[in-house]
Order: C-alpha cells, then sequence, then structure tokens
C-alpha cells in the first residue's frame, strides 16, 4: 500500500496599515517595513502564521514585532487572500484602522530595528 505526501501551503498574514494625515482624513501612505530577509525591499509587516495561532493574532505579533505598533483583535477586517504556487503559500492580508501621521512619528521614534527588518 503506498501512501501519498501532501505538501500543505504555509498560511502567510501581512497588515495593511493605512496612515492619515492628522488633520482631515486624506489618506497619505501605508505602513511599509524594509525586509532584511529576503534581502532589501519593501513589504507589507507579515509572517508565517504559527500553528495553533488565530489570524488576528498572527497580524498583531508580527505588527509589534516588525513595527513596535500595538493593535487590538477589532482593528482590523479581512482585506485579500492570495495563493503562491511557486512558493507555496497563501497570503492572508487584513486592513487595520488607519493611525495619524503624528502617531506613526511616534513609533517610528521609538523603534528599534530587529533581524527581520532593518527600518
Amino acid at each position: 500500500m503506498s501512501m501519498t505526501t501532501y505538501s500543505n501551503p504555509k498560511p502567510v498574514v501581512n497588515l495593511l496599515v493605512p496612515v492619515l494625515r492628522q488633520r482631515g482624513q486624506k489618506i497619505i501612505g501605508v505602513l511599509g517595513i524594509v525586509r532584511t530577509k529576503p534581502l532589501g525591499g519593501i513589504a507589507l509587516p507579515g509572517g508565517y502564521l504559527e500553528s495553533g495561532e488565530e489570524v488576528g493574532d498572527c497580524a498583531i505579533r508580527e505588527l509589534y514585532e516588525e513595527t513596535g505598533i500595538k493593535l487590538e483583535n477589532n482593528e482590523f477586517e479581512p482585506f485579500l487572500n492570495s495563493v503562491n504556487t511557486e512558493l507555496n503559500t497563501v497570503t492572508m492580508i487584513l486592513l487595520a484602522n488607519a493611525i495619524r501621521d503624528i502617531e506613526f512619528e511616534q513609533y517610528v521614534s521609538s523603534f528599534v530595528p530587529n533581524d527581520e527588518v532593518s527600518e
């Protein structure tokens, strides 16, 4: 009797965080990070979903690990899912509530880069 082996895709969670101008509701950009692994490139904050972890908890954890920004579970909603057969991944992108540019400046000034993110 032969056994079938499956290669299940790795779940990846990314978070889209709009940044608003302090006065008014105009979106002036989205939060991006400069990756060191793989080398270079700008990406949305995110990473692999750990075994048993909820998607929302993963988004919160990855955002905090990579930017120092803390969000609550109810501050985002599903935005987009995609499948990459070459990398064998399923990516879930969540949309967060916007943060104001003044809050963004506070996060940037206190952020300490780690081994995944250079700035």
